[in-house]
C-alpha cells in the first residue's frame, strides 16, 4: 500500500515538473529588446586616397583570364559584366551560354538577367529623386504617406524612409510570397502590403534586418506620392533619362526584348537544368531585368561623373547624401548607406548590393573616390552570390601592412563570456518562416590557450574589452551585452555589417535535434504499440477498463496528429516561404492545437484515476506508462512548435 502511493505520488510530481519545466523554457524564449548602437564613423582608412587608372587593354587581359578560371571553378553556364570609370565603360562582356541547348552565346548588350535584389538600388534612388523635389522627407513618419492602411504604433518612435533606406525599420524578418509560378499570381502593391504586414520586432533604428517589405513599402509610397504606377515611374524618371532602353520593371518582357532574356539554370544532379523563369510577384524587391552595358549606365549615373543620357537623373550632392554611411551596428564597423552595402577592401571604401534566386544572381559594387564601378550577372553555378569584385578590388588594389591591436591576456572567467554559438539575426521572429533557420547550426566563438578567439576559422586577438581584431588583418570583431553595464551576458556579436545572436542552450542544434528526435522516437512507437496491444488483448479476451482505453487511445491520436503534422511541414515548407500556404493548407495547423487538446485530456484522466484509487477501477502501469511518455513528448513537441513559430497561426 505504501509503495501504490509513492509511485502515485512520484508520478504526479513527474507530470508537475514537467509542465514547470516546459513554461520556464517557454518564458524564457521569449525575444528581448535590443540595445542600440552609437552610429559615428571610425573605421581607419587612409587619409589620402591614390587614384589609379585603369588600362581597359589590360582589364580585358585579366578579366579574360579570371572570368574563364572562375566560371570553370563554379560551373556557371552564362555570364556578363562591366566596369566603368570616370563616366566611361571601360569593360562589357559576356561569357559562356544564355542558352546552352541552342548554343546562343551570352552579349553584354543584348543578353537580358533577372538582376534580383540589385533592383532594390532603382527603388532608393527613386526615393531620392523625390526626398530632392520635396515631395518626400527621409524623417517623416510614413505613416502620413499611407492613406489605406497605417502601419501599427507598436513602439514609440515611428518609422521613417531613412529607416527603410537602411533596413533598420523593425519589421519580422519576411521572404514569404515573393515570388509566384506564373504573372497570374501577381497582385497590387497596396493588397500585398495590407495582407503581408509582418511584425514590428524591433524599435526603429536600431538593428538592420534586410526587408523585402520594406522596399515595397517605399515604392508604394513612390506611387502615392507621384501618382504614377511605380514601372511607369521608373521607364519615365530613370531608364529613359539614362538610356536604360534594354531594361524592363514588367514582368511579362516587352516583345522587343522577350527573345533575349538567358535561360535560369540550377544545377541538378550535376547538369544545369533550365527553367522558364520566375516572376517577382511585385517587382520593387527583385524583379528588374536588364543587361551589362545598361547596367553601367545606372552606375555611371551613382558615380556622378558624367550624364549618361539626355539628362542627369539627380544632383550630384543627394547620390552623396544616397552614398554617406547612415547606419552601423557598432562606430567602428562597416556600415549602411541609404540602399547600399559598406565595407573596405585593401584600403579602399566598397559600397555595393547584391541578389540572387534559384536562376540568377547579380552584383553592383562601387568605389565611389576612384570613380569605379562593376556589375556582374550571371545564371547558375555553384558559387554565393557576387565572386568577381574581391578578386577585381585585390588585383587593382594592393593589400597593406596591417598593425594589429595590443594583445591582451585576461583571466578564464573573462573570456569565457565570449564562448558560444551565435546565429545571424537575419531570422524571423514572429513567423513560421523562422525555421528556414532550422538548419543554420550558428557560427561557434572558440577560446584558445593563448587567450586568443577563433571565429569563422580565423584567429582573433583582443585590442579593447569587448572587441577583437582578426590577426593580420583589419576586421574587426565587436561583443556586446544586453545591458552596457553586464559584461559578462553577452548576448551580440558584429563582423562587418553582420551581426550575430548568442543562443542559449535550448536554442542550440543539439538540444534541438535530440528533443525532436526523442519525440519523434516516442510518438512512432506509440503508433505501433496500441494496435499490436489491442491485437494480443483480444487474442486473450482481456477487457481493460473504459476509461483507460480512452485515455489510451488519446494518447494514440496524439501520436498520430503531430507526426501527421510534422511530415506536412516537412514536404510542405520551403515552397511555403516563397509562395505561402494554401486556405485548406492553413487548416492543418489546427493540428497541434487539437493535439496539445487531446495531451491535457489523457494526462487529466490519468491523474483523476491515480487520486481516486480503489475507488475507480485500476489501469495497468504499461498504460500508465503510454499515457505519461506520449503527454511528456506530447507537451515537449508543443514547445518546439512554439519556438518555431509552427503553433497557432504565425503567417
Amino acid at each position: 500500500m505504501l509503495a501504490t502511493k509513492y509511485s502515485v505520488r512520484k508520478i504526479i510530481h513527474i507530470i508537475v515538473l514537467t509542465f514547470l519545466i516546459l513554461s520556464l523554457c517557454l518564458i524564457s524564449a521569449s525575444a528581448q529588446p535590443f540595445q542600440p548602437g552609437m552610429v559615428s564613423f571610425a573605421q581607419q582608412i587612409p587619409e589620402e586616397i591614390e587614384r589609379i587608372k585603369i588600362d581597359p587593354d589590360e582589364l580585358t587581359r585579366y578579366m579574360d583570364q579570371l572570368i574563364r578560371e572562375r566560371m570553370h571553378k563554379y560551373e556557371v553556364p552564362s555570364l556578363s559584366v562591366s566596369v566603368v570609370q570616370d563616366g566611361k565603360i571601360i569593360f562589357a562582356k559576356g561569357y559562356g551560354y544564355a542558352d546552352i541547348e541552342k548554343t546562343v552565346p551570352v552579349d553584354a548588350e543584348q543578353t537580358l538577367f533577372r538582376i534580383c535584389s540589385v533592383s532594390k538600388l532603382f527603388v532608393w534612388t527613386a526615393v531620392m529623386q523625390l526626398v530632392e523635389q520635396n515631395q518626400l522627407d527621409l524623417n517623416a513618419n510614413i505613416n502620413t504617406y499611407l492613406h489605406d492602411f497605417q502601419i501599427p504604433d507598436t513602439f514609440a518612435e515611428p518609422i521613417t524612409l531613412a529607416h527603410l533606406l537602411t533596413h533598420t525599420a523593425g519589421f519580422d524578418k519576411r521572404d514569404q510570397k515573393d515570388i509566384g509560378n506564373s504573372i497570374d499570381e501577381e497582385s497590387t502593391m497596396k493588397e500585398f502590403l495590407k495582407r503581408e504586414m509582418p511584425k514590428r520586432v524591433y524599435p526603429p533604428g536600431q538593428i538592420h534586418i534586410y526587408s523585402n517589405y520594406g522596399t515595397i513599402l517605399a515604392a508604394y509610397i513612390i506611387e502615392t506620392v507621384s501618382g504614377m504606377p511605380f514601372n511607369d515611374y521608373l521607364e519615365e524618371n530613370i531608364f529613359a533619362p539614362l538610356g536604360m532602353y534594354r531594361t524592363t520593371s514588367r514582368q511579362t518582357l516587352p516583345p522587343n526584348l522577350s527573345g533575349d532574356m538567358a535561360v535560369g539554370y540550377y544545377w541538378q544532379t550535376g547538369f544545369p537544368e533550365g527553367e522558364p523563369g520566375e516572376f517577382e510577384i511585385l517587382t520593387p524587391s527583385g524583379g528588374i531585368t536588364s543587361n551589362a552595358i545598361d547596367v553601367a549606365k545606372f552606375i555611371i549615373a551613382h558615380l556622378g561623373t558624367e550624364e549618361v543620357g539626355s539628362q542627369p537623373i539627380i544632383q550630384s550632392e543627394t547620390m552623396d547624401l544616397m552614398h554617406e554611411t547612415h547606419f552601423r551596428s557598432d562606430p567602428r564597423l562597416p556600415g549602411y548607406t541609404y540602399g547600399f552595402f559598406e565595407t573596405y577592401r585593401n584600403g579602399q571604401r566598397l559600397i555595393f548590393h547584391n541578389g540572387g534566386s534559384t536562376q540568377f544572381s547579380a552584383n553592383v559594387t562601387l568605389i565611389p573616390e576612384q570613380n569605379i564601378g562593376l556589375f556582374e550577372a550571371y545564371s547558375g553555378g555553384k558559387k554565393g552570390i557576387g565572386f568577381l569584385y574581391g578578386d577585381f578590388v585585390d588585383h587593382y588594389f594592393s593589400r597593406t601592412d596591417v598593425e594589429v591591436g595590443q594583445h591582451e591576456y585576461f583571466s578564464s572567467p573573462d573570456i569565457q563570456t565570449f564562448q558560444g554559438i551565435y546565429r545571424t539575426v537575419q531570422i524571423s521572429r514572429a513567423s513560421f518562416e523562422k525555421t528556414i533557420k532550422f538548419l543554420d547550426f550558428g557560427d561557434k566563438v572558440t577560446i584558445n590557450a593563448d587567450g586568443t578567439l577563433t571565429f569563422h576559422d580565423s584567429r582573433w586577438v583582443r585590442i579593447e574589452p569587448m572587441t577583437f581584431q582578426k590577426e593580420g588583418g583589419t576586421d574587426l570583431l565587436v561583443f556586446r551585452s544586453m545591458d552596457s553595464s553586464l559584461k559578462d551576458d553577452i548576448q551580440y556579436l558584429f563582423i562587418d555589417n553582420e551581426a550575430f545572436e548568442k543562443l542559449k542552450w535550448y536554442e542550440l542544434w543539439m538540444f534541438q535535434f535530440g528533443l525532436l528526435a526523442v519525440c519523434l522516437l516516442i510518438f512512432l512507437a506509440a503508433c505501433f504499440a496500441l494496435p499490436v496491444t489491442t491485437l494480443i488483448e483480444r487474442k486473450h479476451r482481456i477487457q481493460p477498463p473504459t476509461s483507460q482505453r480512452f485515455g489510451v487511445w488519446l494518447s494514440w491520436t496524439v501520436s498520430l496528429v503531430n507526426l501527421t503534422f510534422l511530415g506536412f511541414v516537412s514536404i510542405q515548407l520551403f515552397y511555403a516561404v516563397f509562395f505561402g500556404f494554401s486556405a485548406i493548407q492553413k487548416i492543418l495547423f489546427l493540428l497541434p492545437l487539437l493535439s496539445l487538446l487531446l495531451s491535457i485530456i489523457s494526462t487529466v484522466m490519468l491523474v483523476l484515476n491515480l487520486i481516486k484509487g480503489k475507488s475507480a477501477p485500476s489501469w495497468k502501469p504499461t498504460a500508465r506508462t503510454y499515457i505519461v511518455l506520449v503527454a511528456v513528448a506530447g507537451f515537449a513537441f508543443t514547445w518546439w512548435l512554439n519556438y518555431w513559430n509552427l503553433l497557432g497561426f504565425r503567417f
